[in-house]
């Protein structure tokens, strides 16, 4: 299917996206080089092992290579055996047989990082980014860098609102509570000191008040009225990541601007670029959620509800605040933000 979908998006669809994607990582890098450095609350260890991860984090972005190459396709299938009477099951079971054999070839051959990350973990054409903090690797599938997260003729402003802040999201991922875990080479050796940890955890709890103080819903399920309690300990990674990739997003946008021009408005609409970048950032996250469903998303995910975890960190953004000239009295104005950077 990989090799099928990257012959139908085109190699040189694929070779833009990779070039586009370069350049905002490396002025997201730019700006995030920034914050460590001129952090207050870091020590000079903790900022030579912040800055480390960040110049030796590496991204995989589009595809893997060898998926555009027929003959890898088919020896990567060669010991899958389908017979004509298998039913559905029979095929599920012989392919994580195989699937299983490969993993346990893991542990006795040298590993292919790039093999691993695309055979083993992700598919050219799955809608998803991640960080993989054993090997200090963010990953962004080229089905990623469709819309509502990507324009290919669109505006910067609307593509570092959404793809960027993303990405900025996902290298925040490796100073979270499981990245500080892991140093630059990915190896399990709590670089970090406590200090750092102390930090995330008074941003974690700041951020758990503002959350607690501005969203409280009851939803209807049946004929139970049900209260949505936040419990933000199974979200932390995932806040922290955004809260500091938004911010960082925006600035690294600026700095495209200084660099090159400033952008034209788009016709017929009454927002400016600034604005767009912040719609554009919440656009990936529209959705209509039944009422179970919520419930489930609030126990279960990592992430919290889209609507609570877009407003929260618009809440939480004084830029937003700024570009909107939101009164102070605003519900969309936190009265204490809370920040890594």
């Amino acid at each position: 299917m990989s090799n099928m979908y990257l012959h139908y998006i085109g190699n040189t669809t694929v070779t833009n996206i990779r070039t586009h994607a370069a350049s905002m990582l490396e002025l997201l890098r730019e700006e995030v080089e920034v914050s460590i450095r001129s952090s207050e609350w870091m020590s000079k260890k903790d900022k030579v092992v912040a800055l480390e991860k960040l110049n030796l984090l590496q991204a995989e972005v589009g595809a893997y290579d060898r998926h555009w190459n027929i003959s890898y396709v088919n020896e990567s299938h060669s010991e899958i055996r389908f017979l004509p009477n298998f039913t559905f099951l029979d095929a599920v079971v012989e392919l994580y047989q195989v699937f299983r054999v490969d993993i346990y070839r893991l542990y006795h051959t040298p590993i292919d990082k790039g093999s691993f990350i695309w055979a083993f973990t992700v598919q050219p054409f799955i809608v998803n980014a991640f960080h993989m903090q054993s090997t200090n690797t963010i990953v962004f599938p080229e089905a990623f860098f469709q819309p509502p997260y990507y324009l290919t003729r669109g505006p910067e402003y609307m593509n570092y609102g959404s793809a960027a802040t993303a990405m900025a999201h996902e290298i925040f991922h490796g100073m979270d509570f499981t990245g500080m875990l892991f140093d630059a080479r990915g190896e399990l050796t709590r670089p970090f000191s406590d200090k750092t940890r102390q930090k995330l955890n008074e941003t974690a709890d700041c951020y758990h008040n503002l959350l607690a103080h501005a969203f409280y819903e009851v939803v209807l399920v049946q004929y139970t009225m049900i209260a949505m309690d936040i419990d933000s300990s199974a979200t932390l990674n995932e806040n922290l990541a955004d809260i500091a990739g938004i911010r960082h997003a925006y600035r690294a946008y600026q700095r495209w601007v200084e660099r090159h021009y400033v952008e034209p408005r788009l016709p017929a609409l009454p927002l400016s670029p600034e604005q767009l970048f912040f719609v554009s950032a919440a656009q990936p996250y529209c959705a209509v959620i039944p009422a179970l469903a919520k419930i489930f998303l609030m126990e279960l995910d990592e992430h919290l509800p889209n609507n609570m975890r877009i407003n929260a960190v618009m809440m939480n953004t004084p830029e937003f605040a700024q570009v909107f000239n939101c009164s102070q009295d605003s519900r969309m104005v936190a009265h204490e933000t809370c920040h890594i950077f």
